[in-house]
């Protein structure tokens, strides 16, 4: 419920970028899927929606871009489907 509530309180100014760690972590699968649902939505408008998440299938289904911390630094960013940026 912490977590719902958390997000309507986001969603309700309408913010331009939105910032959530691991949106559905906790969450039933209806949940789940609407919180994702809610994410598309926000990025169907041209919103930016950065999180945080150890579901890659997610990451896949909902991001442009993609970037993987490894020892609290960026280590790489991309897409899935192209060709992987190696960050030094």
């Amino acid at each position: 419920m912490k977590k719902k509530l958390g997000m309507i309180c986001a969603l309700i100014h309408d913010p331009d970028i939105l910032i959530l760690d691991e949106p559905t972590s906790g969450l039933d699968p209806y949940a789940s899927r609407v919180m994702l649902e809610l994410i598309r939505e926000r990025k169907a408008t041209g919103k930016t929606v950065f999180f945080s998440t150890h579901l890659l299938d997610q990451a896949e289904k909902l991001c442009d871009k993609v970037g993987i911390l490894f020892k609290g630094k960026l280590s790489a960013c991309g897409t899935f489907h192209s060709r992987r940026k190696q960050i030094s």
